[in-house]
């Protein structure tokens, strides 16, 4: 039987500091948990806490229109991790990505 190798990418906001880190604090953990009692096992990248994390702005504002829209740099942090992630052995490839909203005003 094949063994079941999940490597997540992690691009939401929840290791940092404040509301949303208390709110979301325990998301890693319990992604991890529930794989592993799913017999999955699991290696995460957390984007913030990541080295590729310093190479981007998630706040890069766009000429027009005028509003702030986030960049989240997917693909650019999948393929600088390639190596990494090869030497792990996935057999698929999970991708935590932050609920965008916009904020009327």
């Amino acid at each position: 039987m094949l063994s079941k190798r999940v490597y997540v990418y992690s691009f939401g906001r929840y290791p940092g500091k404040g509301n949303r880190a208390q709110l979301h604090g325990g998301t890693g953990a319990r992604v991890g948990e529930a794989l592993t009692q799913s017999g999955v096992t699991s290696e995460q990248l957390w984007f913030l806490k990541s080295p590729y994390a310093a190479d981007y702005s998630l706040q890069r504002r766009l000429p027009e229109p005028k509003r702030a829209r986030p960049r989240v740099p997917v693909r650019e942090v999948i393929v600088a991790n390639q190596k990494a992630e090869s030497v792990f052995g996935p057999s698929h490839r999970m991708i935590i990505f932050p609920r965008l909203y916009h904020h009327w005003r």
